[in-house]
């Protein structure tokens, strides 16, 4: 039987339908390029989207699994989307699997027991591409296909297609960082770091989501406080931006906060600090700091992340005060902290980088397929 952390692929065909440019996937087309390369997969784009299911929702992507033990074709729909809720009740309604980023025990228990043993907790959404193609325009490239390949058929048009790789181009290559293969942001366990804290985050115009406001209100409270108890051993603040200065305005970092500057930063400094990112989402920070090998001081976790765990690879706070408690107890003991880098080290490398992440889903997929032909059913039980 296979096992959905180390079981063999064993040269399964994948069929993919790439219908979107959004940053969220651009893990899973690493992760599937970085599959063929190894030799794991066969990997194909269809170009026809009209032999999928349409319009299934933004920020997901559906393909379809053969293997050689399954006698059926087994559909796999990635829901990568911010929000705890679904983001295509069709889609859930025809894939064999569906994973989920942001997953909520308390939505999936809402669905009828049949849907809901098809949800399983993807894990973490960390903006890279795989390690196989070493040249970032390479990565760009593969991804510039991807995209056009689907909005040919599903969206509309040859100018819809200039217009999303447009649109496409602006929100990547800007960011220096943003199509980096997953080892740029590996640094190893044992690794110098100064004994520091490090915060550095943003905030948002109020007017683009229901939770802006608070996520800002917390995000300047927290880092005035931890500047008050941590003194020197604190580094970090606001990106210093006109809405940020116009309302935390004491708030605002000293150091640079650009995507070229941050990761060195980050990789010099022992804790790392993120919060709760948008729509009740685990921002992409936090799979940022376990592939540098950081020790890791969060705000309580509001989703399900496979085989995370408190306490071995991170600290969890509920307000600025245990915040900076967690970090003192993290620069205090060496101890503590060389444990937590290796443990974050490993983390990584089996449950987020592209290459794991995504042929974990896929063994999940092929495991669930070959018990539901030996039951009638598919199991409801997710990957922990």
């Amino acid at each position: 039987m296979s096992n959905w952390r180390t079981g063999s692929l064993d040269r399964a065909r994948v069929r993919v339908y790439p219908d979107s440019y959004e940053r969220h996937l651009i893990q899973l087309y690493g992760g599937l390029t970085d599959l063929q390369a190894a030799g794991a997969i066969e990997l194909s784009v269809t170009r026809n989207l009209r032999k999928r299911p349409r319009q299934l929702a933004r920020h997901t992507l559906w393909l379809e699994l053969e293997h050689p033990r399954l006698d059926d074709c087994v559909g796999v729909l990635f829901d990568m989307a911010d929000s705890q809720g679904l983001a295509s009740r069709p889609g859930l309604e025809m894939c064999d699997l569906y994973c989920k980023r942001s997953y909520s025990d308390p939505v999936v228990a809402e669905l009828p027991a049949p849907l809901a043993a098809r949800v399983i907790p993807f894990g973490l959404n960390h903006e890279c591409v795989g390690n196989r193609t070493r040249l970032p325009i390479v990565h760009l490239l593969e991804t510039l296909v991807f995209a056009a390949r689907g909005n040919a058929v599903h969206v509309g048009g040859g100018k819809e297609v200039v217009r999303n790789l447009v649109r496409l181009g602006r929100s990547t290559t800007p960011r220096p960082g943003s199509l980096l293969p997953a080892e740029r942001f590996m640094v190893a366990a044992d690794r110098p770091a100064e004994p520091r804290a490090l915060f550095l985050t943003r905030v948002w115009e109020p007017d683009a989501a229901s939770d802006y406001a608070e996520i800002n209100q917390r995000r300047a409270q927290l880092v005035m406080h931890l500047r008050r108890e941590l003194g020197e051993r604190f580094i970090g603040g606001l990106e210093d931006t006109p809405f940020a200065r116009r309302h935390f305005p004491d708030c605002i970092a000293t150091v640079p906060t650009n995507r070229s500057a941050f990761l060195p930063l980050m990789h010099r400094s022992l804790v790392a600090i993120t919060t709760t990112g948008l729509h009740g989402s685990i921002g992409w920070k936090l799979p940022e700091y376990l592939a540098a090998s950081r020790c890791i001081v969060t705000e309580t976790l509001p989703c399900r992340v496979p085989g995370l765990e408190a306490g071995t690879h991170y600290l969890s706070f509920s307000d600025p005060e245990t915040c900076a408690q967690a970090c003192r107890r993290l620069l205090d003991d060496a101890d503590l902290a060389s444990r937590m880098r290796a443990a974050n080290h490993r983390y990584y490398r089996e449950y987020v980088q592209p290459e794991a992440i995504v042929g974990r889903c896929l063994r999940h997929a092929v495991m669930r397929a070959e018990a539901a032909a030996r039951t009638g059913h598919w199991s409801g039980q997710a990957p922990s």
